[in-house]
């Protein structure tokens, strides 16, 4: 853990569901989502690698949108179409 210290700025972020007033009710992020977002905040560069459906794009998208700033997501074609289905 001492290696990822000297990335993580001495701010501590939280984030909450509430953070995210306009996300639809039926996507309650999970712990770990949030957890994980608060890392990517934290952190100056990283790389989100969960298993397929944990919920990277969520996780992201909350990450991207605390810090307001725009994001390139790198994922397969076959993800679009997922994300056309759910919306």
């Amino acid at each position: 853990m001492s290696a990822l210290k000297e990335y993580v700025d001495d701010e501590t972020v939280t984030i909450t569901p509430e953070d995210f007033p306009n996300m639809q009710e039926d996507r309650v992020p999970k712990e770990y989502q949030l957890r994980d977002a608060e890392r990517m905040v934290s952190l100056k560069k990283t790389i989100l690698a969960h298993e397929a459906g944990l919920g990277k794009t969520m996780t992201t998208v909350m990450a991207m949108e605390k810090i307001g700033k725009k994001a390139i997501i790198v994922t397969t074609a076959s993800a679009k179409y997922n994300w056309v289905k759910r919306n």
